[in-house]
């Protein structure tokens, strides 16, 4: 085992990260919280270059993703890869609201270009906590609804976003409530 603290790096406060997605040669690090009584959420993706030295402070780089397509895109709750785009899985902002805003990162393009990140709001209120991709479709997983401090309202409703879609279009992506069907007992899921 290694380790290295990657905290505060380049100016920005690069701490507090749920989940990480590895692209076949960098691992991209979920922003979540970072404790700020004024913003506790953030959007500063971290990322870690395999081909570079784990210890060393040059094979790591930053994004504040924070504010991408003129939304606040902060809380994020994992990622999933479909071989070109990191898409980050939205959660909550602070703890106010939970959103469904996806942002979306180009591995083609330079990880610090704002021209390599986009993002789309798909207007619901429950937190997503991970995704899973079947190489067209990506899952979001359902958490709670209703207010982020009490964290006692189970969500069932999956999002699903069609990877081979306009990222930007609403058709690309329909939702519904699994426990409509399946019970009450099937919300609020951790992964997938």
């Amino acid at each position: 085992f290694s380790a290295f603290d990657a905290t505060d790096l380049y100016g920005l406060k690069t701490r507090g990260y749920f989940g990480a997605v590895f692209d076949g040669r960098y691992v991209y690090f979920v922003p979540e919280q970072h404790g700020e009584e004024n913003k506790p959420t953030h959007g500063v993706v971290l990322r870690y270059d395999t081909h570079g030295a784990f210890t060393d402070k040059s094979s790591y780089s930053a994004y504040d993703a924070g504010c991408t397509d003129s939304l606040d895109t902060r809380g994020f709750y994992g990622a999933v890869f479909d071989g070109r785009y990191v898409y980050f899985v939205p959660r909550q902002l602070d703890m106010v609201e939970y959103h469904s805003r996806i942002l979306r990162y180009d591995t083609r393009g330079s990880f610090d270009d704002a021209g390599s990140w986009v993002a789309r709001d798909v207007g619901e209120k429950h937190s997503q906590q991970s995704a899973a991709f079947d190489g067209r479709y990506i899952y979001f997983c359902p958490g709670f609804s209703g207010d982020p401090k009490l964290e006692d309202e189970y969500c069932g409703r999956v999002i699903r976003l069609d990877t081979q879609g306009d990222f930007n279009s609403p058709a690309s992506s329909t939702s519904l409530d699994i426990s409509e069907f399946l019970g009450p007992e099937c919300a609020c899921f951790d992964g997938g």
